[in-house]
């Protein structure tokens, strides 16, 4: 197959072509990449002959763009109208790259052709003046027009109604949620009115943000309506006829959209919609989510004021939630997020996926986009599922914590003891800047390794890599020493190192391969492209240091909170910085400050928050405890030494060792690590201090008045 593909671009000639633009022909590139490595090939073995084609000298044509489709999945016909109406539509929309691929990806997936349409229809996404925050005047007819114009909620939705239709979706409805109805729609819509965006002002062209996008999300909603039950039969046959010709236009136009809605011959619209659609008072954006709503059972008054959040005071608010959660419209952890409660998006999103009431894929990209991820990054999940590959959802559902040894629980610290007991050399534990020199210039291994104390570790590394590894404070590679003082024999009982809490791991999403798309290049392309400007270099993640040489994935992963890449190649990072999509990982902050503990407390966790669990940091066996006591360093307290020798908290509850393996039972007090109410309890210099074998030290009672 590969061989042909070669051929057979060797073979085409050189013609005039379409000139789709840039992003067309980037996306029409990377797609038989992307088949190859689905088929189980190696996309390597095509990449020179798909690449040659990105030189100027040797431009795409017709024919080799239709030839890519082809062997990328797609049948003639297919080929033949991606090429000629859905890809040109799309680049004279200014779609992105990420949008012209997924397009690509989702009819080789064979997506309904019903939905390719709205693939391409789209109006500039941002926001009319009402929703414009601004500190000076600004015209009542301006617009805030958006940096980011790709609709990700759109793929979102569309990869939703894919995986339900392929069956190949990880939904495992239960007894619990079996008679609710399909949250996404409420939960889509819901998201679009609460995302904001950075843009431009259409007039001036200086910078405004848009609290909520209000423009531009005709394509999801239109999409929505025709694949809803409750409300497709809104677009008949005919519509969908001319919602084609509509989507060719260079631009959408809502009024015509209207139009066409209403001029529908043999439509069979529910009477109940006519009002909403002939509401003139009303954006196209707000009648399509009422139609929605409508066709979820809710009255017009009560879309309006969930639209809207128009709930007033928290009575009113709870009283909405019990009309709701009776009603059966929605499931009863939706509400929250409805009616705009602090933190309630996140909290339904979260509860969704935990319950299985949504597709955990699907619910971890819209939670990621919720919380502030790049589109980029998005588009990136989205694409490698469409592919075949595994997310792991690990930090998602709830805060990740990777393997640690027995006895090691997130908080802990750890001196010289701990680590030569869990068999960790601390030679290796040393940062460059921790590097003291412990010999002399020309010193040997075995030299330097007579003295206990002392550590050897040659390194070989460019002045520019010291630099960057050290933050600038050490400028040149002759500047670290070999030959070092171990710092934690030195100082072994006051020089620790503190594993990551809860929520500070790197989490496998956050952890990118090499390269974008999920594909498996050979790792040359990596270094040979990283820093460039081309199609390829596009294609990688780049990757920041966060080691140093001799690094352990232990302290890379567990002390640092880094990324591991236990099959990188020489010359790449492998240990690096969280270089994917982090801003969906569980907040251990987002919490009401009703239920934060105190500072200095114990954190008992009377409402038995997973969340505050998480909170919770390991307490360590201290070396005053192991040298004075003769505790193991790495011994997992009881009760008692909990509390007596180590002054710290101890959960007396088994249920919560139970469900919280990975946590300490024995924790610390809170330390103000994470957001905590203050002690009300006066400062140590303010207390009064009495005993009662130092009565003269105290003026003696007297009764008021004498």
């Amino acid at each position: 197959m590969h061989s042909a593909i070669l051929l057979l671009l060797v073979a085409v000639a050189i013609i005039s072509a379409t000139d789709l633009g840039h992003d067309s022909d980037e996306a029409i590139t990377i797609f038989p990449l992307l088949s190859v490595q689905r088929k189980g090939g190696n996309p390597t073995a095509i990449l020179a002959s798909v690449m040659s084609f990105e030189r100027s000298e040797n431009p795409m044509t017709d024919e080799v763009r239709k030839l890519f489709l082809t062997s990328g999945g797609l049948t003639s016909a297919q080929a033949t109208r991606m090429l000629t109406e859905v890809l040109p539509a799309m680049a004279a929309e200014g779609k992105s790259t990420h949008e012209q691929l997924l397009a690509l990806l989702f009819v080789a997936n064979q997506v309904s052709e019903d939905a390719i349409p709205y693939m391409t229809m789209s109006s500039e996404r941002g926001c009319l003046v009402e929703n414009i925050m601004h500190t000076t005047p600004i015209s009542s007819d301006d617009e805030c027009v958006c940096n980011e114009q790709d609709n990700v909620f759109f793929w979102i939705s569309l990869l939703n109604n894919l995986k339900k239709e392929s069956q190949t979706g990880s939904i495992n409805h239960t007894s619990t949620n079996a008679d609710i109805p399909d949250q996404m729609p409420i939960l889509m819509m819901m998201a679009l009115t609460t995302t904001p965006c950075d843009g431009k002002f259409r007039s001036s062209g200086t910078s405004c943000k848009c609290k909520v996008v209000t423009e531009g999300n005709e394509g999801l909603l239109m999409q929505m309506v025709a694949s809803e039950p409750d409300t497709k039969d809104v677009i008949d046959p005919l519509a969908k006829e001319k919602l084609k010709e509509f989507s060719r236009e260079p631009s959408a136009r809502s009024q015509s959209l209207e139009q066409m809605l209403l001029a529908q011959s043999n439509s069979n619209i529910n009477p109940s919609l006519i009002p909403i659609l002939t509401n003139n008072g009303a954006s196209l954006t707000d009648k399509l989510m009422q139609i929605i709503l409508a066709g979820r059972g809710l009255d017009s008054t009560t879309t309006q004021l969930i639209l809207n959040g128009g709930f007033g005071s928290d009575q009113n608010k709870v009283s909405m939630i019990n009309y709701l959660a009776n009603k059966g419209l929605v499931a009863a952890d939706a509400v929250p997020f409805i009616l705009g409660v602090d933190k309630g998006s996140n909290f339904f999103i979260q509860s969704m996926i935990h319950s299985g009431a949504i597709d955990p894929v699907v619910g971890l990209l819209l939670l990621s986009k919720q919380t502030g991820s790049s589109q980029s990054d998005v588009f990136q999940l989205i694409t490698q599922i469409l592919i075949g590959k595994t997310v792991n959802l690990d930090g998602i559902v709830k805060p990740y914590i990777p393997d640690l040894p027995r006895g090691i629980f997130p908080g802990s610290k750890l001196y010289f003891i701990h680590f030569e007991t869990l068999g960790i050399n601390t030679c290796s534990l040393h940062d460059l800047r921790n590097r003291f020199e412990c010999g002399f210039t020309g010193i040997t291994a075995a030299q330097c390794e007579m003295r206990p104390y002392c550590c050897y570790n040659p390194i070989f590394l460019t002045d520019d890599q010291v630099s960057n590894m050290t933050g600038g404070q050490i400028k040149t590679a002759n500047a670290v020493p070999w030959c070092y003082y171990n710092v934690f024999f030195i100082y072994y009982d006051s020089f620790a190192l503190t594993v990551k809490r809860a929520g500070g791991f790197a989490s496998p999403p956050s952890c990118l391969p090499l390269f974008k798309y999920g594909l498996n290049l050979d790792p040359t392309v990596y270094y040979t492209y990283a820093q460039k400007s081309s199609l390829l270099g596009n294609m990688v993640n780049l990757r920041t240091e966060c080691g140093f040489p001799g690094i352990t994935e232990f302290h890379c992963v567990a002390i640092r909170g880094c990324c591991w890449d236990k099959s990188a190649p020489f010359n790449i990072p492998q240990c690096f910085y969280a270089n994917g999509v982090t801003s969906f990982n569980y907040d251990l902050n987002s919490i009401p400050v009703a239920y934060l503990p105190r500072n200095h407390t114990c954190d008992t966790n009377y409402y038995q928050s997973p969340s505050l669990y998480y909170r919770r940091g390991g307490c360590s066996v201290t070396m005053d405890a192991h040298m004075k006591q003769g505790m193991h360093p790495l011994k997992i307290p009881d009760a008692d030494e909990c509390i007596y020798s180590l002054g710290c908290c101890y959960d007396i509850d088994d249920e919560v060792e139970k469900n919280y393996p990975q946590l300490a039972r024995c924790y610390t007090r809170e330390d103000g690590t994470y957001t905590v109410q203050p002690s009300n309890v006066a400062q140590l210099s303010e207390l009064i201090t009495r005993s009662g074998l130092a009565m003269d030290q105290y003026p003696p009672n007297s009764r008021p008045g004498n």
